[in-house]
């Protein structure tokens, strides 16, 4: 039985192994050769730079490489033993279906533990990478990265100011954020006493949306108090956030929207890597059962669509989640749970 086992963690590791390096070998020659441009039209990064830049990139994919790896790896050694008898004898001489797939569901095990670990401490720092490398080295992201940042600053009163440009003593396209019900928006703040807003509105929710009760060109706020040091504070995209920080902010978020996008994404971040427990539960029924001539081609091109259509189909049911037209745990938690009654019967019924 140790033997067996053994046999099989070695080859499930080889495989995983090579099939790893190809597709991303694969993926760095087609991102490469498409965007490869966007680097040298001006700059000429250095090869170290280039190649610590598709690290954080394989870091940034890893929740979808370690599975699809998984899952070629599981239907190339178990065809083949299948192909050359190897498995019957393993079953006649006592061996459970089960107890033959061990090794699988260890790896399983390792690659959705994987997954959280990478989650939580590597990708956020490996997404700032990425995006710090394209600024850098790409007039385009560039540009991109200097229009669109948003820069937070919390008030000693407890308010908070949202701004998107900073030039002297002087905020750009200000937001003064008293409350979640109570809004000021102003086109230029001047932060120096008096403090001073340009073509102020005051905004206060009303139902469903925000009334705007007073407008001023030029306005006084005597109230507010002036910061002591301005820190550019980049906004993070909920998924560039970490499991952690999702379920910290969970609690504080008291609008509905943001409460949605923000609980779609932590359930997102909680069930993805659970995909590699589906593929163990998908594959064996199909790979274990004996025939003469397995169809390896026809069920290699099955499973590889059938793993892009159910990515396909979690992003389109996160985009619902976000937009609170499904419940966010419904939303992600659902295909998760429907897929895993419905293979996992056929699981216990093979075995």
């Amino acid at each position: 039985m140790k033997i067996w086992i053994k046999h099989f963690s070695k080859e499930i590791a080889k495989n995983m192994a090579f099939f790893l390096i190809a597709i991303f070998f694969l993926y760095v020659l087609i991102d490469f050769s498409t965007f490869s441009l966007r680097f040298y039209k001006k700059y000429s990064p250095p090869v170290l730079d280039l190649t610590i830049y598709y690290v954080h990139h394989f870091i940034r994919y890893l929740e979808l490489f370690l599975p699809f790896t998984l899952m070629l790896a599981m239907i190339r050694i178990l065809s083949s033993k299948q192909l050359h008898g190897e498995i019957t004898p393993l079953l006649v001489a006592g061996i459970s279906k089960k107890r033959l797939m061990m090794p699988f569901a260890t790896a399983a095990f390792l690659i959705a533990t994987s997954n959280y670990f990478n989650t939580q401490l590597l990708l956020p720092k490996s997404i700032e990478y990425i995006d710090g490398f394209r600024a850098s080295y790409s007039n385009k992201y560039a540009k991109l990265e200097k229009d669109t940042k948003i820069h937070t600053l919390s008030l000693k009163d407890g308010t908070t100011l949202i701004y998107q440009e900073k030039e002297g003593d002087v905020l750009k396209d200000v937001f003064w954020i008293l409350s979640p019900h109570d809004i000021w928006h102003m086109k230029k703040l001047q932060i120096k006493k008096p403090m001073e807003g340009f073509f102020a509105h005051h905004l206060k929710r009303d139902g469903d949306g925000f009334k705007k009760i007073e407008s001023h060109e030029r306005h006084l706020f005597h109230e507010m108090d002036k910061p002591t040091s301005i820190q550019r504070k980049p906004f993070i995209p909920y998924e560039n956030r970490t499991i952690s920080q999702l379920i910290r902010e969970a609690k504080s978020f008291s609008t509905k929207s943001e409460r949605a996008i923000l609980l779609t994404h932590l359930h997102s971040k909680l069930a993805m890597p659970l995909i590699s427990f589906l593929i163990l539960l998908a594959l064996p029924p199909l790979l274990l059962n004996y025939t003469r001539k397995p169809r390896i081609f026809l069920l290699t091109l099955i499973s590889i669509g059938s793993f892009l259509t159910f990515f396909t189909i979690i992003h389109s049911l996160t985009i619902l989640g976000e937009n609170q037209v499904l419940l966010p745990s419904l939303a992600i938690w659902l295909p998760f749970l429907t897929l895993s009654i419905f293979f996992g019967r056929k699981f216990i019924h093979n075995n």
